[in-house]
């Protein structure tokens, strides 16, 4: 496969240094405030000096793979990594004495175990090109190292303690480590859509270890944790060359992307396919690469019918057989979904868990192990706050924040992960929405967060970028009719949205006067509350960030609930195609 040289398209050098924060939040617009750019390498749980020796990784451990099998991410329970002490394999997990690494089965990563003068461990990798990995360490010394790849495809989420270590990809395995605190800044960042990416979770004892992190644990010194240095990216758009096909180059690095995403002839890959520019671009590449099923919502109201015609129109071009699942039949808070105080889900998860939850499930059934998104296709073909001429602005804080929640944003932007490789916009939708996709057994993809082809789209010129024109202009030139390439009417959830909120918010409102742990740890108001739960019985609008005050105290009470039973964390990590 040829691989397009940036310089064979563009002129010049390319500017390369490292954004702002402000301005890397800015690419997800809008409802990211903007960053004062300072990074963190603290550790939360050790304040003090992070532990400077080094491990020298092998790349990758080889020499005891997996019986060829292929693993996802990990989770695990070391209880003192006593040095000798011999790991040995029972089924799908390593074990010694009271400590286990169980990997979660699935064709699309390689695994392998593997030791060397320093100790033993585990390193588990996608196999496509750039792919994400994740690598465990059991040193000699007795300690562990943890060192995340820079995808954040998965976010690995850790417990620590003087003598013991938990870890995995599914924060809902930790319920039994959580304890009774909540992070005021953590909370105070979700209930005002000020959305950082950090090590940082609501609950104070779980730490979540975020894109090119390296931890290291200790027993009887507890976890360290580093950020890795910020990342370097164009910082400024490039000049086309004469006679250059930016199209037919960008085409090519997606090709690229998508290289190895089929591990066999007859394997089923699912496209998410929304019916905008970014998915429908995904669609057309990855027809290419395998056999292809598509899977989209019908969202409730106005855009709904439009986004329906442009994903027929799109499904029948490219031949593609469709999944949907109809959003009014699986409302956000709907009391017979997911997200209920009675089954853990994590607090910041996605939006639309319900109606997505059903579609993953009914990939899975069609056959589908690994799923594309067209997420990071907003951040890579954004323009930059200077581009634009405007700042972006956070919504106004909502009137039942309390004194206590409103203090807490003096730190929104304490501790954060410095510029990363992929977005970070992008790595916090990976984040809220990546783990339901290992639930249901699936891997997900998005390509858009290829290095090469982010590095391509943010050197294009700025009339190639607004309004992602030029993935209107490839749609065009493979013959999609102007109700895709120009809708009139851009996909909107905000009916569906509403609609929730008139159906289910007097119902949950009324459950948080009875009981609510953001009241009771004085980060909202009661008496502004019992004005919301007042509003709408007069069938009077409520405002948007009411859902997330709502689905923030739904999933702590789900997550701190006494009543709740601890998962093993040593069970095999085998995922359940029907599991929605």
């Amino acid at each position: 496969m040829n691989i397009v040289n940036d310089d064979e398209i563009f002129e010049g050098e390319a500017a390369i240094g490292v954004p702002t924060l402000a301005d890397e939040y800015a690419r997800k617009a809008p409802g990211h405030q903007d960053s004062n750019g300072t990074t963190a390498r603290r550790s939360k749980h050790n304040r003090g000096r992070w532990h400077r020796r080094r491990c020298h990784l092998p790349r990758p451990f080889l020499d005891r793979p997996f019986d060829g099998r292929r693993t996802a991410m990990l989770k695990f329970a070391i209880t003192s990594n006593t040095p000798g002490q011999t790991w040995t394999r029972h089924g799908a997990s390593w074990r010694a004495d009271r400590s286990s690494i169980t990997p979660f089965l699935h064709p699309a990563l390689d695994s392998s175990w593997g030791s060397d003068a320093y100790g033993e461990g585990i390193s588990v990798r996608e196999r496509r090109p750039h792919g994400d990995h994740l690598e465990l360490r059991l040193i000699r010394d007795g300690s562990v190292q943890l060192r995340a790849g820079n995808g954040g495809v998965a976010p690995l989420y850790v417990a620590a303690d003087d003598d013991r270590l938990i870890g995995s990809w599914d924060l809902t395995d930790l319920v039994g480590r959580i304890g009774g605190e909540l992070s005021p800044v953590v909370v105070a960042r979700l209930l005002t859509r000020r959305h950082r990416y950090s090590h940082d979770t609501v609950f104070p004892a779980i730490t979540r270890l975020t894109a090119g992190t390296h931890a290291v644990w200790r027993p009887g010194s507890g976890l360290s944790l580093r950020y890795p240095d910020p990342a370097h990216h164009v910082l400024r758009p490039r000049t086309l060359r004469a006679g250059a096909d930016p199209i037919a180059g960008f085409t090519a690095l997606l090709d690229h992307a998508l290289a190895g995403v089929v591990s066999g002839p007859e394997e089923i890959v699912a496209v998410e396919m929304s019916g905008g520019l970014d998915s429908a671009n995904i669609a057309v590449s990855a027809i290419h690469h395998g056999a292809l099923v598509a899977g989209g919502i019908d969202v409730y109201g106005r855009t709904g019918r439009a986004q329906r015609q442009r994903r027929s129109l799109i499904s029948a071009h490219l031949r593609l057989p469709i999944e949907t699942v109809s959003a009014v039949e699986h409302l956000p808070l709907d009391p017979d979904g997911s997200r209920v105080p009675s089954r853990p889900h994590q607090p910041d998860g996605d939006v639309y868990q319900e109606a997505f939850d059903a579609l993953r499930a009914r990939l899975s059934r069609a056959g589908a192990r690994t799923v594309l998104t067209g997420y990071g296709g907003d951040e890579i073909m954004s323009r930059t706050s200077a581009e634009r001429g405007v700042s972006t602005t956070p919504p106004p804080l909502p009137p039942w924040l309390t004194d206590r929640a409103r203090a807490a944003l003096a730190d929104v932007d304490a501790g954060c992960s410095p510029v990363t490789a992929v977005a970070l916009p992008t790595l916090l939708v990976f984040a809220a929405r990546h783990p339901a996709y290992l639930r249901a057994g699936l891997w997900p993809i998005a390509p858009y967060t290829d290095p090469r082809v982010s590095r391509f789209a943010r050197s294009l010129p700025v009339d190639r970028r607004t309004g992602k024109e030029l993935l209107r202009q490839r749609l065009t030139r493979i013959g999609f009719p102007r109700a895709v390439t120009h809708p009139d009417q851009r996909e909107s959830f905000a009916d569906t949205m509403h609609l929730a909120l008139r159906r289910h918010a007097v119902t949950l409102l009324s459950g948080m006067l009875d009981q609510s742990p953001l009241i009771e740890h004085d980060l909202v108001r009661r008496d502004k509350v019992e004005q919301l739960w007042c509003h709408v019985r007069q069938q009077r609008p409520l405002p948007p960030l009411v859902f997330d005050m709502l689905a923030l105290d739904i999933a702590i009470r789900s997550m701190t609930a006494t009543t709740t039973a601890t998962p093993s964390i040593e069970e095999p990590c085998v995922p359940s195609p029907q599991r929605a």
